[in-house]
This record gives C-alpha cells, structure tokens and sequence, in this order.
C-alpha cells in the first residue's frame, strides 16, 4: 500500500522533526475534535513528501484519522464510473 520511499521517509530523523513540529502547532491536539490522546499526523497529499508545507499536513486523533480515511476512500469509489466499482 506504501512505497519504499514513503516508508523509509517515516521512519526517519526528518520525518520526527516535521511530525513534532505538526503536533506542536496543533497544540497537541486533535484539529477535528480536540482530543489529545492517540494523536496521528496525516499528510492531505504526497506531492511534496519530505518536503511538506505546514498545510500539508494535520494532527488527527485516532479514531478521527480512521473515519477521515474512510471517508476519503468512499469518495474514490463513488467517483469512479458504476461499470468501475
């Protein structure tokens, strides 16, 4: 599901300090509803992987993280032709 490069990028010194720096901005908290627990950074898009602007990315909760994800498949698939689904 993940690339090489998408992994290695996640695992890497980089990635902790654009994460920390993620997590600060959003107070440690959630930008959905608030939570501080179980907190997630989602990229809204890879185009600029290991080069992300502050906008690239947002403090997700698990269970937010979750029904955002599911939310972002569903509309995939419901834009794809009915012959496609």
């Amino acid at each position: 599901m993940f690339s090489p490069e998408y992994i290695k990028y996640i695992h890497s010194a980089e990635w902790s300090v654009r994460r920390t720096r993620a997590l600060r901005l959003a107070d440690y908290h959630c930008q959905v509803c608030h939570a501080s627990n179980w907190l997630q950074v989602h990229h809204n898009n890879y185009s600029r992987l290991g080069k992300e602007i502050d906008a690239d990315l947002i403090v997700l909760c698990a269970p937010c993280h979750y029904w955002i994800t599911w939310m972002i498949r569903i509309r995939r698939w419901l834009a794809k032709p009915a012959h496609a689904r």
